[in-house]
């Protein structure tokens, strides 16, 4: 079934986005990748990471009662969710960064377009369902 893939992949990865900008804000000192994206911090990186893992252990009392999902299965998939959703949205940066542009498109002002919104869920759903397929063989 797709819904734990979605799920776990698309929240994972949004909750890491949003832990990361505000766990970067609060204490972030140490540059992740500044020749690619001068904002993001290590500090950041790894509270995405923890805060998409606590979101992993949610979505499993959310989902235990209708799919087979172990309780490490959901922490281990939200968590390479978010390193793949991070990875992703690095890459994104990284060629905007080489086509010399910020955004992909002004669609949503403040934020770019749709690919700007999409890129970490390019690398973190396909990792959901990797992961969710080892979990259950």
């Amino acid at each position: 079934n797709w819904v734990p893939v979605f799920a776990l992949g698309c929240i994972s990865s949004w909750v890491c986005d949003a832990c990361a900008l505000f766990g970067g804000k609060l204490f972030g000192k140490t540059k992740a990748f500044p020749e690619v994206s001068p904002n993001k911090t290590v500090e950041g990186c790894v509270s995405g990471a923890v805060c998409a893992v606590i979101a992993g252990v949610i979505l499993y009392f959310a989902l235990r009662a209708n799919y087979a999902l172990s309780l490490v299965c959901c922490m281990v998939t939200s968590l390479v969710c978010s390193s793949f959703g991070q990875v992703g949205d690095l890459i994104a940066s990284l060629i905007k960064r080489m086509a010399g542009i910020k955004d992909y498109s002004n669609l949503i002002p403040g934020h770019g377009g749709a690919m700007d919104r999409i890129d970490s869920l390019l690398f973190s759903i396909p990792t959901a369902y990797f992961c969710i397929f080892l979990f259950t063989i």
